[in-house]
């Protein structure tokens, strides 16, 4: 709900028949039918998700005759055995 300012002036009077004193209410008060900025606020659509990246992109293949390589973001370095060298066991 938005409030708005208010005034109110007036004189307030203590008991029958005495002076009356000039005051003045200043506050806010709540309005229902009013709404920020002038109108409901549509918030704007929201941006398409972009592509995800592939599962696993090869950020260093290991070289043709064998040696160290690196695929992001999982399985990180793997070797390649070269021609000559032996194989796991």
């Amino acid at each position: 709900m938005a409030a708005e300012p208010f005034y109110f002036t007036g004189y307030s009077y203590e008991g029958k028949g005495n002076k009356a004193h000039p005051i003045t209410l200043r506050g806010f008060c709540g309005n229902p039918n009013l709404e920020v900025g002038g109108g409901p606020v549509i918030p704007p659509p929201p941006d398409p998700f972009p592509e995800p990246p592939p599962d696993n992109i090869v950020i260093k293949p290991a070289p043709d005759t064998g040696g160290w390589g690196y695929i992001a973001p999982e399985p990180g370095w793997y070797y390649v055995p070269g021609a000559g060298d032996p194989g796991p066991k």
